[in-house]
């Protein structure tokens, strides 16, 4: 038969397991043992590797050790994104402010732009430097947002980031085709 023996230093560790983060004072009622104690066992554990003690104002967490690995795990990862991301849309920012377009000096100004396109009916044939010069001055503004966007990236707003960097691909695709049509 075989014996399962359990002390209380492994009912908190197994606490702080299944809650992943819970407040001191929590664990102390929870396991009906002293704060003081469950801080001095949390000390010992943590030394050991195998929690983490967390204090915030006037408040004390003890954290499973795994999910702070998992937490740094995915803070190095966005923070590669960032990277990745920050020089993919600078070097598209840069592509599109190079591309030299004429300007008849219709445009000089976003209301400029507002008027071009405000009844501008879009076909194949009626691409004209104006249009495309615009699209330009639109591009290089919202890849500028963009990448204001990117500097603040962090796991919630993630994805909004990368459907919002996909859809500004497809416009880049789009002004690129554009500037093909006018050579």
């Amino acid at each position: 038969m075989a014996v399962n023996i359990s002390t209380a230093v492994d009912s908190l560790v197994e606490l702080i397991k299944e809650k992943k983060r819970i407040l001191l004072e929590e664990a102390s009622k929870e396991l009906k043992i002293p704060e003081n104690i469950i801080m001095e066992w949390a000390t010992f554990l943590e030394e050991e590797g195998i929690l983490n003690i967390d204090y915030k104002f006037s408040k004390t967490f003890l954290v499973n050790k795994k999910d702070i690995k998992k937490e740094e795990q995915e803070i190095e990862n966005i923070l590669v994104l960032k990277d990745v991301l920050i020089r993919k849309v600078e070097y598209m920012l840069k592509y599109v402010d190079s591309q030299n377009i004429k300007n008849s000096d219709k445009i000089k100004s976003v209301s400029d732009i507002k008027r071009l396109l405000k009844d501008f009916v879009f076909t194949e044939g009626n691409i004209t430097s104006e249009l495309v010069y615009a699209q330009k001055i639109i591009l290089s503004n919202v890849l500028k947002g963009l990448l204001q966007k990117i500097k603040t990236i962090n796991s919630k707003n993630r994805d909004l980031i990368m459907d919002e960097l996909k859809k500004v691909s497809e416009w880049k695709t789009v002004f690129e085709k554009n500037l093909r049509r006018l050579s």
